[in-house]
């Protein structure tokens, strides 16, 4: 019985490792992906545009955009698609009942992970900074 959980414990190890790697090579470079907020500021409600570049296309090409307000209260934007040069655009609006403060509007790019065929939340994030007032 000890030698299963030792077994189950080295193959889960090996098998998380594994799917960090496959995740962390499957994306582009952190240093290729850009993304732009604009304008930088405004009340709740503000209408914002959203642009990205050097995401990936593929199986796992949608982009998750969110935003971050100062106290920490993450509001989900939109799920958008990467175009096949890896951009995406978006127009949508900093949610009115957002808090005052230094906020993030953040894309969240999952990875695909081959031994499942999914895609796995480690993947590819960038932000940029939006300021409520």
């Amino acid at each position: 019985m000890r030698i299963q959980r030792r077994f189950a414990r080295i193959c889960a190890t090996v098998c998380l490792a594994t799917a960090l790697i496959v995740a962390l090579a499957a994306g582009p470079a952190l240093a290729d992906t850009t993304l732009a907020v604009h304008p930088h500021s405004g009340p709740p409600g503000t209408a914002i545009r959203v642009h990205g570049t050097g995401f990936h296309v593929g199986f796992c090409s949608a982009v998750s955009v969110s935003f971050t307000d100062s106290t920490g209260t993450i509001f989900s934007l939109a799920k958008v698609p990467v175009k096949a040069d890896g951009s995406f655009g978006l127009r949508t609006a900093i949610p009115v009942d957002a808090a005052l403060g230094r906020g993030n509007v953040t894309a969240h790019q999952g990875s695909y992970f081959g031994p499942t065929h999914r895609c796995i939340p480690l993947g590819l994030t960038r932000s940029d900074q939006f300021r409520v007032t």
